[in-house]
């Protein structure tokens, strides 16, 4: 879904949680990753961690900032060049998923960790405080595919709809999850 992760390319995680995509993308395929995260206690926790687990004090553990705000307004910014993260190669969003239907299984225990400390904001997709739904949902799709210079991808489960209701350009489906892959928009 990454494409051909070329190292140095520099990836933003909108959706940062606890880190362990951004984790893998640096440290798996060598990317340089800018994480943001919205949730004051989970963006200390990730900082934190992140700190901790830097080789040396001015190093990131991600080869990249870790960021505290709303990434909609973040990548907006970015895109016009001069904003903080600056304009990377690809930019990915893991937000949470909606509960559609009961499971059998529960998730992962951080996962259900994250869930409940993010519980007034379900999906984290919200901008400004407002509700996440669909419009928000697609306000950030198109924030990051301004921003984006090569793609964006969204994780979702397989069985979800697509972010915002946006068809994306192309899919890749696992057992579990689906990566929807969308080409960057023109700056304007």
């Amino acid at each position: 879904a990454l494409g051909r992760p070329e190292r140095g390319l520099h990836v933003v995680d909108a959706t940062g949680g606890f880190g362990s995509d951004a984790l893998l993308m640096s440290s798996c395929f060598g990317l340089a990753v800018t994480v943001v995260e919205r949730h004051p206690l989970v963006f200390a926790v990730l900082e934190d961690a992140a700190r901790r687990a830097a080789p040396l004090p001015s190093t990131s553990v991600f080869g990249g900032p870790v960021l505290f705000g709303e990434a909609g307004q973040l990548l907006a910014g970015s895109a016009s060049e001069g904003g903080s993260p600056g304009r990377p190669d690809l930019v990915y969003l893991d937000p949470m998923f909606p509960r559609e239907r009961a499971r059998r299984a529960r998730p992962e225990l951080a996962m259900q960790v994250l869930a409940a400390v993010c519980a007034s904001e379900p999906l984290a997709v919200t901008s400004g405080g407002a509700a996440a739904g669909p419009e928000s949902e697609r306000r950030l799709l198109e924030a990051a595919r301004r921003c984006a210079r090569r793609r964006v991808v969204v994780k979702r489960a397989r069985s979800s709809d697509y972010l915002g209701g946006v068809r994306p350009s192309r899919k890749q489906i696992g057992t579990t999850n689906r990566f929807d892959i969308y080409m960057p928009l023109p700056n304007g």
